[in-house]
């Protein structure tokens, strides 16, 4: 890319001296005669070339000859610009080309000299003079060249054949009209005869009179082919590795055969007067001229690039079936071949997947486009200097500089290092040193597994959360928003602005973004991305390891705030991002919500947009109204219009006449867009000086101007030649390579036909369009073009909008799309690949070639096992959808895992979820009924991939666990899904990667009940506070798809309103800070645009009214107490006073119009507005007001009785008006407030009262959607009303809601259905109730279904309109979308028989299996690594084959199983019930009895070794503490005991021999004797303990019984050794959660937050840190070596490590909480409890795996991941710390 001063200079953004972009092409320019090389060239096409492509694909580049012999339009011949266009076809070959660019193949003839097309003005004056001392025509001269002063210098041209002799080219079959056009071509072969003559002459003359160099002679004398070979070899600055030159001559040609014309150059004869025949005499003028050019040529060249080689004639001149002839075209094509690849190879530079030179690369692209932009800039002055003075503008408080600058310091970039450690460390260190003392005092070694100060260990600093904390500003600058119309040139301004911002802001560095240009530039997160890692560069900021840019975007975008927000003051920022609306939707880019507001004064932001393109602008002034930063960009003023005519022509080296200048200007006044300006100066650059422009045409919109522009293309090239190429373009999804669009139109037979209508294809057994004729077509349109990488491909597509659309809706129309659809999918599947394609010319040349190829290449899916065709995943999938073949979509791509797996890989995971959502959506609208099989396998894998996209997007190779863990190893419902299992089951155990693979589903399957789960902190404390108890936390606004939720605390300080997209996956679309915390619920009032929220304070409650688009807060004078809010009014009250606004245009402002105190209580609890906004109805404690909002005019009044006391507050959920304007509410006063009261707004008459208990009053209420029942929910009941009478109809029974319920919502259409949330299933579950038909309710409602996965209270429920869908927050955090509609049909098929009669004995039977499903309370894998073993609540004792998961053997024991333990001889099993009973042990090889050990108290602890089994009861009081130890051989009791002190026997461990217990007091540890007294040993601990009412939460003995440890929340591991005495303390920051000694007793693993500490017992030092997890890390196990670890943690992770060589091998991420986890003896296998999913979960070893446990083969480490004292995987996303001066260990990641 560049020296370093080059990189730094890209990387600041500076427009001068830029190098150009890596080319992704090899493109070869063919040069030699027209027929003497033919078959040469023939033969290599056939051969060669084919193979070097392959090549090429591999090394991700394409590779295209360039040969102009063939497809060069006549029309270029009768303008006579043949030789130009070969000429800059030369150039561009040479600048666009890895590598090789010319091949010149020579041979005895010159070629065909033809005159020049243009003389310059002085030169053509000199020959002209001359011509007329030697007596020539000069009449004639001057007749046919005419000077042009619109070229610069000017030349004189020579004019068009058919301006002259306009019969020439006369196509018409009519006889007299081929008569004419004979006589024409004759008159022009005399006439051309005689100016070349002329010329030839003149031209001598001025040479030898040195009044024309000799260059200049040359050129009225040599051929096209040296006009090439000079331009391509002699006259060019580098030519090795670049160029090849073959020499061929016959040795023996003979030139009086009929053919010798061909192969070598023949004077002409003439036969009379203006007519001559070839004659059989060499021509000596050619044949000299044709020597001096093979010296030239040879001059310049090495050795080894060029072939010599002499061939002997033969009848047929070349023929390839004589041996000789046939031998040299064989070595002439491996040469070629040979020496092609080998030139690549030398040029080539090597693909980076570098970041940084991603970055540099990328901000290359842009400042190259920006540079082309303001080529031609001019004028703008005024708009530009209202930017720079927009841009410059600081705001705020006007503080003192010096106190500002010194905040900004403090707020510096908090990414860097610092160089003194912050005040909470200074503490940390302090409690450290005092522990140090404390233990020194004991003689205790202490050591602190932190001293590194790593705050990722710590739980209380949160570093995520710390790096978006934004700055407190006091000045600050606010961003410019420029807008303007399509085509008014805000693309040119941005790019001026860029380059005049190092001028505005000395010293700045500017990031630019042309949005849509480039690929990293076309989504918002790669935007965000791309800039966070340019600004970390420029200012050597390394981003920290944890920070993860592909995961939360909205993290992402708060992150890029607050890196501004941070910048170094004393540096300059600029970042310019043009045209917003270019950017895709993905990340909801056109919100607007991601642009920072606020910006440092040294950051200077600028973005443009169209105006009303997907609403960005619309969005943005909602969210930021200040007018002065808008800018709009106007029309192109007519001054301005005139100097970009004259710019543009210049850039050219062209210009216009004064009249054409004013014939552009006076249409440029029908638009007035630069755009439009730019399409006429493009099209006038073609003009002459003498060119009448009277009828040029141009329409009077930019549009227009297009197609006419179109029109002039299609006239030039051809019309099918241009509908196919812009059709192909505008179909395919990111453009297109040269390569592929040349591949596309060989492809296409109705591009073939247009192109072989005077001549038949060269090569008839590989017929492909000649490459000249697309060159020729995209160079014409380059100035409208953009390129940008695609699959690591350059590939160009449309740029500027008005193209793109112009192009579409020209070329895509009728069946033309899907046909090109088509042919894409051809081409990228590689169908046509080898393979004959028939052709039957059937135009003017009728031939069939039905055994022709279109030389296309192969589209592998792999190009080799490391690099992937990405071109083709992109692609394919899109044209499969958009052609409506879905067969082939479902089977070759969305079931195909090498498909799926290279998608998620070399793409994105997100792009492969896009592919089938599209799939799904265009069959919804093809109303593809039939496919119902492939359209639900396309909706399975969606959901799959959609729940499991987090865990792939980490680690691409766990698309292979979430299959077989979603589907299992067996799914049945489709040949293809099983297909797709299988695959991914050879693909594991054939991979290169190390797997723990599900031996059988344990993941949430996708055709489950739950569609996704949203992860949030939907958290509310319980509690006698009503409003915290059931507000409701999420809102679901189903117009446009988002569901807004309140988080609570979300960053520890403040609550968040977060909106997710229900129609996108249910991705975040933003996540914005509330200003205030405890919000208790999210309230929408019907027909509003607004939300309300509700906040709880000590004294009471607030509302804040919130625009529901932007979230953005009104502002409303007064305090609110309430708020409520319509289409048309704002109600809010403070205290007892109520105020309405209106609502005006602005939503943010709004007008008083009345006020009224009502005589009510203390303050209103709740406001309502009817839908039709006619009435208000206010509520106080005792009285309820229905008043006019117009007016305030008081309708009714129902007060309770001046003695009633009694204050229940009124659920926002009971006061409730419907659509028919009937309120309902709750009853006031005493005897009336257990009632729900039913009121008609209407006819203000009370209808009547529902009421159930005078103990419990109404809590909640829920309507059916058919307002005809509603159901109450009191304090342990629910009821339904007819609401038509008030009558009871239906009720729960107290069996299903004994204890209340915390949700309810009736739903149903002509049934009435009820879903809940229950607290009889734990309040855990949702339960769906069958409440009848609409007509005749159920007296007693009947539970028929749960649904289980929540581990904490569900808050709240919503359900969508359609009843589809099903939306439940929990305390867990989570909010689980379930399908609802799956339930619904469901029990319709299997409880409602064929005469809708309910079939409620199986409802209620199902439903009790449901919820009777044990759960897996133990799991232990045998000692023998052979089965599993499980014990259960329903106290079933099961054991499972380790290798297939087969059940072999199963007892009931009655009692819950609470823990499981394996003897350490593996002889016994011990079961341990959860409550006081006896303790089973069985023997380990039948299962049978061995005996019963009674105990008579519930066991918490339990530890076996040597025969001897210790149980313990925990207790908080002294006398609660006991426990005993058997003999597990004879069942005897060895020992009862209580420990008469606190917070004992929580945990219990043995030494091997089974003479000493260990367990603990407090934190500490305590050996208890089997025989004897304990109390020296008690004393010791009382003695050493350090801390008191700690509790402990493990306790563990040495192999080599030499040790104990504690462990405990305080985070540490005390070590005792086994005689009691306290020996070290090793000391963290975080919570000890786990904590094992090693087999080997070298070493204690202790676990705490993100973090595996690995002690040296030894050295009494940290020896590493083990980092992999993201939370708690809770279980620890060995294998029987020792050398492996496996570690589960609260983030779901299960991670297996190789503790010598300190790496992880392989993980698994669970759906649930890991709670039970074993680990086998020999590595290979790891069972879990997947919590409603299975019983267990066996996860086994795939074949690389089992293969580095037994040592057979080894995991590579390379050694950049080596560190002088430790290694890391480079997967780990880590960064290796330094050791420290003292002894503690550093950190393997």
């Amino acid at each position: 890319m560049g020296d370093e001063a080059t990189l730094k200079r890209i990387l600041n953004g500076y427009f001068e001296e830029l190098p150009r972009q890596e080319p992704t092409a090899v493109r070869v320019f063919f040069s030699s005669t027209f027929t003497d090389m033919t078959v040469e060239k023939n033969y290599m096409m056939k051969h060669s070339v084919s193979k070097i492509r392959e090549y090429c694909f591999k090394k991700g580049l394409d590779f295209q000859i360039v040969d102009y012999c063939l497809g060069v339009k006549d029309e270029a011949s009768v303008d006579h610009s043949t030789t130009d266009l070969i000429l800059e076809e030369v150039e561009v070959c040479k600048k666009t080309s890895t590598g090789p660019y010319f091949v010149l193949f020579l041979g005895d003839k010159y070629g065909l000299r033809s005159l020049p097309s243009q003389i310059e003005a002085t030169e053509y004056k000199t020959l002209y003079r001359i011509a007329a001392r030697l007596d020539y025509d000069t009449i004639l001269l001057n007749k046919w060249y005419q000077k042009d002063d619109n070229a610069e210098p000017a030349v004189f041209c020579l004019q068009p054949i058919i301006d002259i002799l306009p019969n020439y080219n006369n196509e018409d079959p009519g006889k007299s009209s081929q008569s004419l056009r004979d006589k024409d071509r004759k008159e022009w072969d005399k006439i051309s005869e005689k100016l070349m003559t002329c010329l030839r002459d003149s031209a001598d003359k001025a040479l030898e009179e040195n009044r024309i160099t000799k260059d200049q002679h040359l050129k009225y004398f040599y051929s096209v082919l040296e006009a090439e070979a000079l331009a391509g070899i002699v006259k060019s600055d580098n030519t090795r590795n670049r160029v090849l030159a073959y020499f061929r001559t016959f040795g023996d040609l003979n030139k009086d055969d009929a053919i010798a014309g061909k192969f070598t150059d023949l004077e002409k004869k003439e036969i009379y007067p203006g007519q001559a025949e070839v004659s059989n005499k060499i021509d000596h003028e050619a044949k000299t001229l044709r020597e001096n050019l093979n010296r030239k040529v040879k001059s310049v060249l090495l050795p080894n690039a060029m072939k010599k080689d002499i061939l002997y004639w033969t009848s047929n001149g070349k023929d390839p079936k004589n041996e000789d002839h046939k031998v040299y075209l064989i070595n002439l094509d491996k040469h070629f071949e040979r020496s092609i690849i080998n030139m690549i190879d030398n040029t080539m530079k090597p693909t980076s997947s570098n970041e940084d030179d991603l970055i540099v690369e990328e901000n290359l692209h842009h400042l190259l486009f920006g540079q082309k932009e303001i080529e031609n800039f001019c004028g703008r002055e005024e708009i530009l200097e209202e930017i720079r003075i927009r841009m410059s503008d600081c705001h705020g408080n006007q503080d003192d500089e010096k106190s500002i600058q010194n905040k900004n310091n403090e707020n510096n970039n908090c990414l860097k290092a610092k160089s003194k450690e912050d005040e909470y460390f200074e503490t940390v260190k302090e409690g450290m040193k005092e522990s140090g003392v404390e233990c020194k005092e004991k003689g205790v070694i202490y050591t602190y597994g932190d001293i590194d100060m790593d705050e990722d260990s710590d739980p209380e600093k949160n570093q995520k959360l710390e790096l978006i904390k934004k700055c407190d500003l006091k000045e600050y600058c606010r961003p410019v928003i420029v807008y303007g119309e399509s085509g008014s040139g805000k693309t040119s301004i941005m790019a001026k602005v860029a380059q005049l911002s190092k001028s505005w802001f000395p010293g700045s560095s500017t990031i630019i973004r042309f949005l849509g240009t480039s690929v990293g530039s076309s989504t918002l997160r790669g935007v965000l991305c791309s800039i966070i890692r340019q600004i970390c560069k420029i200012s050597n900021i390394t981003l920290p390891s944890f920070l993860d840019l592909d995961g939360d975007f909205i993290y992402v975008t708060r992150f890029f705030e607050s890196l501004l927000n941070r910048y170094e003051s004393s540096q300059k920022l600029v970042i310019l991002l043009d045209s917003i609306n270019q950017l895709s939707s993905h990340d909801h880019a056109y919100l607007m919500n991601w642009l920072p507001l606020k910006l440092p004064k040294n950051i200077h932001l600028v973005v443009s947009m169209l105006p009303k393109a997907n609403e960005c602008l619309q969005n943005i002034q909602n969210r930021f109204p200040f007018q002065l930063q808008f800018i709009e960009v106007p029309f192109l003023p007519l001054d301005a219009a005139d100097l970009v005519i004259t710019k543009i022509c210049q850039h050219k080296n062209r210009r216009v006449t004064k009249p054409q200048k004013r014939h552009l200007l006076q249409l440029f006044g029908k638009c007035g867009k630069p755009l439009y300006v730019k399409v006429l100066t493009v099209r006038a650059l073609h003009w002459r000086s003498f060119t009448d422009v009277k009828d040029f045409k141009v329409g009077p919109t930019v549009h227009a101007a297009i197609n006419l522009f179109f029109d002039e293309l299609e006239k030039r090239y051809g019309t099918v030649v241009v509908e196919k190429c812009f059709g192909f373009l505008s179909a395919c999804k990111e453009g297109l390579s040269h390569a592929e669009l040349e591949d596309l139109l060989s492809l296409d037979d109705e591009t073939l036909q247009n192109i072989y209508l005077s001549h038949l294809p060269p090569d008839p057994d590989n017929i492909r369009i000649p490459s000249s004729v697309m060159s020729q077509l995209i160079k014409d349109t380059n100035e409208y073009m953009t390129t940008l990488k695609s699959g690591g491909k350059n590939v160009i597509r449309w740029y500027h909008r008005q193209f793109e659309e112009t192009s579409k809706k020209r070329y895509l129309k009728n069946n033309n799309e899907a046909s090109l659809h088509s042919t894409l999918v051809d081409y990228f599947s590689g169908t046509w690949y080898n393979k004959s394609k028939p052709l039957e010319l059937t135009q003017k040349k009728k031939v069939c070639y039905s055994t022709s190829k279109r030389g296309v290449p192969l589209q592998p899916l792999y190009y080799s096992p490391s690099q992937c065709n990405v071109r083709k995943l992109i692609e394919l999938p899109y044209h499969l959808i958009k052609c409506h073949m879905f067969k082939c979509f479902h089977d070759d791509i969305a079931c195909s895992f090498q498909w799926l797996y290279a998608k998620c890989k070399f793409v994105s995971v997100s792009s492969m979820i896009e592919d089938l959502k599209m799939a799904l959506a265009e069959m919804d609208a093809a109303g593809d009924i039939d496919n119902t099989v492939i359209y639900n396998d396309i909706k399975t894998v969606h959901q799959m991939l959609s729940v499991g996209s987090e865990d792939i997007r980490k680690d691409n190779s766990h698309l292979a666990i979430q299959i077989l863990g979603q589907l299992g190893s067996s799914f049945y419902r489709s040949s293809m899904l099983r297909n797709l299992v299988e695959e991914t089951k050879e693909w594991s155990e054939s991979c290169n990667i190390a797997l723990l693979l599900p031996l059988s589903q344990c993941l949430n399957s996708p055709d489950g009940y739950m569609n996704f789960l949203i992860r949030a902190q939907v958290w509310m404390p319980s509690g006698g506070d009503v409003w915290k108890q059931y507000g409701e936390m999420m809102h679901l606004d189903e117009s446009n798809g988002m569901l807004t939720v309140v988080e609570v605390l979300k960053d520890r300080s403040h609550d968040y309103l977060s909106r997710f997209d229900t129609n996108d996956n249910w991705s975040t679309v933003f996540s914005q800070k509330i200003d205030y915390k405890d919000t208790t619920s999210i309230h929408h009032p019907s027909n509003s645009r607004f939300i309300i929220l509700r906040h709880s304070e000590k004294d009471g409650h607030y509302d804040k009214l919130i625009k529901s688009d932007t979230l953005a807060e009104v502002n409303i004078p007064d305090q609110t107490h309430c708020i409520t809010a319509s289409d048309k009014y704002v109600v809010y009250s403070t205290m007892n006073k109520v105020s309405v606004c209106i609502i005006g245009e602005n939503l943010v402002a709004m007008s008083v119009i009345k006020s009224l105190e009502l005589d009510g209580g203390q303050k209103v609890q709740h406001l309502l507005l009817s839908p039709d906004s006619r009435y208000l109805v206010v509520i106080f404690t005792l009285c309820v007001y229905v008043l006019s909002p117009e007016t305030l005019e008081i309708l009714y009044t129902d007060k309770a009785d001046s003695s009633d006391t009694i204050y229940i507050p009124t659920h926002p959920t009971i006061a409730h008006i419907t659509e028919n304007n009937i309120l309902f509410y709750k009853g006031i006063g005493v005897g009336r407030h257990n009632s729900i009261c039913m009121f008609d707004l209407e006819k203000s008459k009370e209808l009547h009262a529902m009421c159930h208990s005078q103990k419990s009053p109404p809590k909640f209420i829920s309507h059916h959607p058919s307002h005809k029942y509603s159901a109450i929910v009191t304090g342990k009941r629910w009821f339904i009303h007819d609401c038509e009478n008030g009558k009871l109809v239906s009720e729960c029974s107290p069996d299903h809601c004994d204890n209340g319920v915390t949700c309810l919502q009736l739903f149903g259409s002509d049934n009435i259905f009820a879903v809940t949330t229950p607290s009889k299933v734990k309040m855990n579950d949702i339960t769906i109730f069958y409440c009848g038909n609409i007509n005749s309710p159920l007296q007693v409602v009947v539970p028929f279904k749960s649904l289980k996965g929540h581990s904490k209270e569900i808050n709240q429920l919503i359900l969508t309109k359609d009843e589809n869908t099903l939306y439940s927050a929990s305390q867990d955090c989570t909010i689980r979308v379930w399908n609802f509609e799956k339930v619904i049909t469901e029990f319709h098929a299997k409880f409602l028989k064929q005469d809708d009669m309910f079939d409620s004995e199986r409802a209620l039977e199902d439903y009790n299996s449901q919820i009777q499903v044990c759960s897996t309370n133990a799991v232990r894998i045998s000692c023998d690594s052979k089965t599993v073993l499980l014990g259960k609540s329903n106290g079933h004792f099961t054991v499972k084959d380790l290798s297939t998961g087969e059940c072999i053997h199963e007892q009931d024991y009655q009692k819950s199983i609470n823990m499981l333990i394996t003897s350490k001889s593996g002889k016994e099993i011990i079961l341990i019930p959860e409550t006081e009973n006896d303790i089973i042990i069985l023997n380990s090889r039948t299962y049978e009895v061995k005996q019963r050990l009674t105990v008579d108290f519930p066991v918490h602890s339990a530890a076996e070794e040597n025969d001897k089994l210790v149980v313990g009861r925990q207790g908080f009081l002294s006398f609660e503490t006991e426990g005993k130890i058997f003999s597990i051989k004879d069942g005897s009791m060895i020992k009862g005991f209580q420990q008469k002190c606190f917070n004992s026997l929580t945990e219990v461990a043995i030494n091997s021999t089974g003479t000493k217990v260990v367990s603990h007091i407090d934190a500490f540890p305590l050996v208890i004797p089997v025989n004897g007294d304990g109390t020296h040993y008690k004393n010791l601990a009382l003695q050493h303990s350090d801390e008191c009412m700690t509790i402990c939460s493990g306790v563990n003995v040495s192999p080599d019984d030499k040790y104990a440890f504690s462990i405990s929340p305080d985070g540490a591991v005390r070590v005792i050794k086994m005689t009691g005495e306290y020996a070290m303390k090793l000391d963290t920051k975080s919570s000890v959660t786990a904590a094992a000694f090693s087999p080997d007793s070298k070493y204690i693993v202790s676990c705490g937050f993100k973090t595996i500490y690995v002690w040296n017992l030894s050295q009494r030092t940290l020896s590493f840190k083990l980092k992999k997890h993201d939370d708690f890390v809770n279980t620890v196990k060995f294998d029987h070596s020792g050398r492996y670890l496996l570690t589960s943690s609260t983030d779901k992770k299960l991670i297996l490590w190789d503790l010598r060589r300190r790496v992880t091998v392989s993980s698994f991420v669970a759906d649930c909480q890991l709670e039970a986890v074993d680990l086998s003896q020999d590595a290979k296998n790891v069972v879990f409890v997947p919590k409603d999913i299975a019983d267990v979960a066996i996860l086994r070893s795939n074949k690389l795996l089992a293969s580095m446990i037994e040592g057979k083969r080894r995991l590579p480490i390379t050694p950049t991941l080596v560190d002088a004292q430790a290694m890391a995987l480079s997967f780990s996303s880590q960064k290796l710390r330094q050791r420290e001066a003292t002894r503690i260990g550093c950190q393997v990641m």
